[in-house]
């Protein structure tokens, strides 16, 4: 008994380890910037053509080689590969599916408000922001990452700044400033995040021969 409790506190400490490099905030940083450019770009008259061929290789590839790359050649060469239990892909699996229930519930409301017009006029932005904050909680809560409530927070105070100032100055740059902020400072957390983690967790050096 005490040596399963045992194993279940090391898979712990490697499960939140290996999300303790601030890779995944970078590159979701990198997500809401590339969106809310291509927004603003759409905004000031730029054509599709042009706004696809940036969007679509930012929005995706760049991201998504942010988190594979830097797992490759930053977290496993420090902390190794790890194959987890039963135990933590049935949490992933019902964590995730969860989370998807939630979302089709936020947007069934989401829906309602924008095609039938239920509700007063901020009722769309609540929804929205509740979305974003709900999604980002089930994630921190599933990969025990405490700064995944941060970036939440930002992310989904950010529908509610946008809603603000487009009744007060309905400008192109309203997006790049609610959304824009809170996307650099979610790329500046997970860079600061990355680096401590670089000094945390040194490479292990490879021993030399004894010539003797």
């Amino acid at each position: 008994m005490a040596q399963n409790t045992d194993l279940r506190k090391i898979e712990k400490k490697v499960w939140t380890s290996y999300f303790e490099d601030g890779l995944l905030e970078i590159a979701l940083g990198v997500i809401m910037l590339v969106a809310v450019l291509s927004s603003t770009m759409d905004a000031i008259g730029v054509s599709d053509e042009v706004r696809i061929s940036i969007y679509i290789p930012l929005m995706v590839i760049v991201p998504a080689l942010i988190v594979l790359l830097g797992k490759r050649y930053i977290t496993m060469p420090r902390l190794g590969v790890a194959k987890f239990g039963p135990r933590w892909m049935r949490r992933s699996l019902i964590m995730f599916v969860g989370l998807i229930c939630v979302q089709l519930v936020l947007l069934a409301m989401l829906f309602l408000k924008w095609f039938y017009a239920v509700g007063p006029a901020w009722l769309g932005s609540a929804i929205v922001t509740l979305n974003i904050f709900v999604a980002f909680c089930l994630i921190a809560y599933l990969l025990k990452n405490r700064r995944m409530y941060v970036v939440g927070v930002l992310f989904a105070m950010s529908e509610p700044v946008w809603f603000y100032l487009s009744n007060y100055s309905n400008t192109v740059y309203n997006g790049l400033i609610a959304y824009g902020i809170p996307a650099v400072m979610v790329i500046a957390m997970g860079s600061i995040t990355l680096r401590r983690f670089i000094r945390k967790y040194e490479l292990p050096t490879k021993e030399t021969p004894d010539a003797s």
